[in-house]
């Protein structure tokens, strides 16, 4: 490669003869030593970016590193702008062999815009090449192809470096990515014929694995493998290492697809030892999801996952968008296999979002596909239909534009270009061989005539070569003035969509501001009605208490009267007196109870076991049984409203009663739980118990079942002749 370094201009001096001489010479020899020291530090840059290039070309990548930075403080140091431009081309395409952490697009960045100041169009192309291929990743493929395009613009496709080559190539990869088989395989082949005319090894074992890509999303896996076993077989002889981790997994996944497990596994394993050599966490992630494809095929789902995580785990610190949106796939597809259902969703759903932002029809139409059959088994019909669908309609458009017969009219014009040119050559030779023989002095006179020809024909063409290579700079330069109007385009673009942006959210501002409000407005007229019914129904239970409570209270005291006075007189009439009594005080009770479920103050569980408590000890305890209270400390506070307490209540009451009537129990335990949002109340007592399936006239049970389903809750009952009784009632809680 050629180097252009900065000239020194010549400084002129202004000497007065007054000056002794010594002087001027002494300044004639300073600018001559600061000449010398640029002219060393330039020398000592370049062998660094030799040494440089040279490790990197053996794959000896860290002393690569070492030397390119080197170059590049150096240069910076003594104001070599070309050598800057250099060594940042070097660091960004080791930073792209490795996968190194730096910031890669950093330093191809700096390179263009060196690039650009120093007039070099070798390297500006170079450094958009690989800005191309960034974009490529970052799934961004429209922006990509005219990348690749600008530089076809410029005229690289006539120079006779590996570089035209390797645009074409990335041309055939955007092509690919974006599910369009047809030109993505003209692109490939065109590539293949110009890095086979320069025999350049490296670039044609990586076109050989981008055509057998191409075959593979056709479904021909047979001619696929053939192109797979060449590109091996030229990067074994060139020592392509890296290009060898690509070739196998391809080859041993290809295998895989066939069934043939045992030509798969050897493949695949050989390419995780080259990737892990290399250290190089593209390729090992690579290799990773081939295992766990490997192995999924082969049913042990605990390996699979195992290398389809370590692949997501490097792929997500990458950042690599591309391959993330196929490895989500891939294990959301081996979770729900496992039974894993929850990790199965999670994998799907970040693998269509991520397929859907890069436009890649086929990782889209796998995604929908996995997530159909994922519905499917999960019962959700419809959800699996849509999915199904969508694939299916992914699949057609992407069948639509590959074109199979296109396809193979490139690859046969190809086959049939290098078997002319090889025909061609043979008869040259056989021609020289047989006029060697003949000893025609003449003729091979003329053959030699057409040698010199032939070299003044390349002279010519490197004449040409120079004149594409002003051409590309003027190109170069109205590429850059092109790109600047692009710029204030987009700047212009921005400001208005900053303004669209301001109007939308002020907008935005206003409605939520007028929504606060009115919600504002509507909370303090719900209070205010809450306030009011909360006014009401205390108003409610006071008059209650008040004006029949009092009246019950002057029955009860007349009735117990009358009943003193007449003892002796007429027992008929006394008897019938104290039932009024007895009633009346039932009454009261009854109306105290109802009193206590209105009032808004006894809303909490509390008040309830205070309530409760009282009861027995004016039913039970009074009696002389003995009862155990088992209450669930965490419901002091739990709320009900008025018709929970006031049926709880009332239940809870039949069932007491029911045992100091009845039971004759010695023994009685009281439980209040909580389970599965459900309030549970348990009374069991040690008593006589009963025949629940005899009849008889008491609607007591009956009324306890009524309140209890009033309330969406269930009471069972568990008693027989001599063994007690144990009433469970379950009511579920609405607040």
């Amino acid at each position: 490669m050629q180097h252009r370094h900065a000239s020194i201009p010549h400084t002129g001096l202004r000497v007065y003869l007054v000056f002794p001489i010594m002087l001027l010479l002494g300044l004639t020899v300073g600018q001559a030593h600061g000449q010398d020291s640029k002219a060393r530090a330039i020398a000592h840059v370049d062998g660094l970016l030799a040494r440089g290039a040279a490790a990197s070309a053996a794959e000896d990548y860290q002393p690569a590193i070492d030397a390119a930075e080197e170059a590049l403080r150096r240069s910076k140091e003594s104001g070599y702008r070309h050598g800057e431009a250099r060594a940042y081309d070097l660091l960004a395409d080791l930073m792209l062999r490795t996968e190194g952490r730096t910031d890669k697009r950093g330093y191809n960045a700096e390179l263009i815009e060196a690039a650009r100041s120093v007039r070099d169009t070798l390297l500006l192309v170079k450094g958009l090449n690989r800005h191309g291929v960034y974009q490529l990743e970052r799934g961004q493929l429209a922006e990509a192809e005219q990348t690749f395009r600008s530089l076809l613009d410029l005229g690289v496709e006539r120079w006779a470096t590996e570089l035209p080559a390797d645009v074409l190539s990335n041309l055939g990869s955007t092509k690919l990515a974006a599910g369009n088989h047809d030109e993505a395989s003209q692109w490939f082949f065109k590539a293949l014929r110009r890095f086979e005319q320069l025999d350049h090894g490296k670039g044609m074992g990586q076109t050989y694995s981008n055509i057998a890509s191409v075959f593979y999303l056709m479904g021909r896996v047979d001619d696929a493998i053939d192109y797979q076993r060449k590109s091996i077989a030229v990067r074994e002889t060139t020592g392509d290492e890296a290009g060898l981790v690509v070739a196998n997994l391809n080859i041993g996944q290809l295998h895989l697809i066939k069934g043939d497990n045992a030509a798969s596994r050897p493949h695949l394993f050989r390419a995780l030892d080259y990737a892990e050599g290399l250290g190089n966490e593209r390729l090992e992630a690579g290799a990773y999801m081939a295992l766990g494809s490997f192995y999924t095929r082969n049913g042990v789902l605990d390996s699979a996952l195992h290398w389809q995580s370590k692949a997501i785990a490097i792929y997500e610190g990458q950042g690599n968008v591309t391959q993330l949106s196929r490895a989500y796939a891939a294990a959301g597809q081996l979770a729900h296999r496992a039974g894993d259902s929850l990790r199965a969703a999670e994998y799907l759903h970040k693998a269509l979002p991520l397929a859907m932002r890069l436009n890649n029809k086929e990782n889209i139409a796998n995604a929908h596909e996995i997530l159909g059959k994922f519905h499917e088994d999960h019962g959700n019909l419809a959800q699996a239909l849509a999915h199904h669908k969508s694939g299916q309609a992914y699949r057609d458009s992407i069948a639509a534009q590959s074109a199979a017969g296109a396809i193979e009219a490139v690859k046969t014009q190809y086959e049939t270009e290098k078997k002319d040119f090889e025909i061609a050559r043979l008869v040259d030779e056989r021609r020289i061989r047989q006029l060697e023989i003949a000893g025609k002095e003449n003729e091979i006179a003329l053959l030699s005539q057409a040698q010199e020809l032939q070299h003044l024909r390349l002279h010519q063409q490197g004449e040409e070569l120079e004149r594409q290579k002003l051409a590309a700079q003027s190109a170069a330069q109205r590429l850059q003035l092109k790109e600047q109007e692009q710029e204030l385009q987009a700047r212009r673009l921005q400001d208005a969509r900053n303004v669209r942006n301001l109007l939308v959210v002020g907008l935005v501002l206003l409605a939520s501001v007028g929504y606060f409000l009115f919600n504002r407005h509507r909370l303090k007229r719900t209070i205010r009605h809450q306030e009011n019914l909360l006014a009401i129904r205390a108003d409610i239970a006071k008059d209650l208490h008040d004006e029949i409570g009092s009246t019950l209270t002057s029955i009860q005291i007349l009735s117990d009267a009358s009943g003193k006075k007449l003892q002796t007189e007429q027992a008929a009439v006394s008897t019938y007196l104290e039932q009024i009594s007895s009633q009346s005080a039932l009454a009261q009770q009854g109306m105290s109870d109802i009193v206590w479920a209105v009032k808004p103050d006894n809303d909490r569980l509390g008040k309830m076991q205070v309530r409760m408590r009282e009861y027995v000890a004016q039913t039970l305890e009074q009696a002389g049984t003995d009862v155990v209270w088992r209450w669930d400390e965490a419901l002091e506070d739990q709320a009900l409203d008025m018709d929970q307490r006031r049926a709880l209540l009332l239940l809870f009451k039949e069932a007491i009663n029911n045992v100091a009537k009845h039971a004759r129990a010695t023994e009685v335990v009281i439980a209040l739980g909580k389970a599965d949002r459900h309030l549970v109340l348990a009374i069991s007592d040690n008593g006589v118990g009963f025949d629940p399936r005899r009849e008889t006239s008491s609607s007591g049970l009956a009324n306890m079942k009524k309140r209890a389903e009033a309330m969406g809750g269930t009471l069972a009952i568990d008693t027989a002749v001599g063994k007690g009784t144990a009433l469970t009632a379950r009511m579920p809680i609405k607040r």
